[in-house]
């Protein structure tokens, strides 16, 4: 990573948003900042329970948003892989579909899911996630921003927002 991307996953801004141009990285750095969020959520989890929760129960949710389901492929897939190399394949279990994709992290207090999501407002409710990635914001309804902001509002979680800076044609 670079100094500015370090200095990004450092920093504990709620709503954050990065951009730059096609194959400049955006995907990678929005998985990792995902995973990030993740090993804190999960400490923090195993600090609170003391490694005495059920493994069946769901600890938390993280959300991948973008405008399709097919735009979330890529940090789906980056961040299976980076937590298939911190825990193992046994304990990550992500689908290879993303339509929707689905992700667990499997620990012996619970579980971590990993959900991709439509930027539509009647797929973006039912949960409060403690992280939301949303991929070529640029291209989500304005509507779409405003449900994930209210989302995240209970946990005081984050939201990041990556892409390019107009809108694709």
């Amino acid at each position: 990573f670079t100094t500015p991307q370090i200095e990004m996953l450092e920093n504990l801004t709620r709503f954050s948003a990065i951009s730059g141009g096609d194959r400049s990285g955006k995907s990678v750095f929005t998985a990792r900042w995902l995973f990030l969020n993740i090993l804190d959520y999960l400490e923090a989890k195993n600090e609170e329970l003391k490694s005495k929760g059920d493994p069946k129960s769901i600890l938390g949710v993280v959300w991948i948003v973008a405008a399709t389901y097919e735009k979330t492929w890529q940090e789906f897939t980056y961040l299976g892989d980076y937590l298939r190399k911190q825990f193992g394949s046994q304990a990550v279990d992500f689908s290879t579909v993303i339509n929707p994709g689905l992700g667990k992290i499997l620990t012996p207090f619970g579980q971590i899911l990993v959900k991709t999501k439509p930027a539509d407002e009647t797929a973006l409710v039912m949960e409060a996630p403690f992280a939301i990635a949303v991929v070529e914001a640029a291209q989500i309804p304005y509507g779409a921003d405003l449900r994930l902001h209210g989302r995240v509002s209970e946990k005081r979680a984050p939201i990041l927002l990556s892409g390019a800076l107009v809108e694709d044609i």
